[in-house]
C-alpha cells in the first residue's frame, strides 16, 4: 500500500503488516517562516488598529476583523506547507523527503524497495517541488528544474 509519505507491505494470509515505512515531507525554510511571520505580525497589528479605532459591529469594524483572521491563516498556510512528490516503478517507490549525501543536506527522493521495505537509493535533487521521472531500465531520473534545464541523476 502506498500513500504520499508512507509505504507498507500487508500479508492477508496472516493478516499482518509485513514492513512499513515513512518518510517525512519537506517544509517551507526556516527563513521563508520568519519572513512570513513578521509580514503576518504586521498586517495583524494594522488590522487590530483599524478594529480598535472602528464602531463596533459597523461594517469597518467587521472588514478589520476579518483582515486579522486572514493575516492568520496566511502564516499558518506557509508555515504548514509539505512538499509531496512520489512516483513508484514496478520494483520501487520513489518519494520526496529531507536526505543527507555526504555534507549535503537539502531535498530529495528515496527509492524504497516494495520487496523489502528497506530504502536503496538516494538522489539529492536540491528542489522541493520536482518534476522528475524515474527510468528503471538504465537506473537514472531525470529532473526538470524551473521548467529550464534537464538534470539527470543515476540511481543504481
Amino acid at each position: 500500500m502506498r500513500g504520499k509519505q508512507h509505504l507498507l507491505a500487508f500479508d492477508p494470509v496472516n493478516r499482518s503488516i509485513v514492513w512499513s515505512a515513512k518518510y517525512q515531507a519537506p517544509g517551507v525554510s526556516g527563513w521563508s517562516k520568519l519572513a512570513m511571520g513578521a509580514v503576518s505580525a504586521f498586517a495583524y497589528a494594522e488590522a487590530t488598529n483599524r478594529a480598535t479605532n472602528s464602531a463596533y459591529g459597523s461594517s469597518t469594524n467587521r472588514w478589520a476583523n476579518a483582515d486579522r483572521w486572514q493575516a492568520i491563516g496566511n502564516y499558518e498556510a506557509v508555515a504548514g506547507k509539505r512538499f509531496s512528490a512520489t512516483e513508484a516503478t514496478k520494483r520501487y517507490a520513489y518519494i520526496l523527503t529531507e536526505i543527507e549525501e555526504g555534507e549535503e543536506k537539502g531535498a530529495g527522493i528515496v527509492g524504497v524497495n516494495l520487496d523489502t521495505g528497506e530504502t536503496e537509493r538516494q538522489v539529492l535533487l536540491d528542489d522541493k517541488e520536482p518534476d522528475y521521472k524515474v527510468d528503471e531500465v538504465t537506473g537514472r531520473v531525470f529532473n526538470v528544474k524551473k521548467k529550464k534545464e534537464l538534470i539527470v541523476f543515476s540511481v543504481e
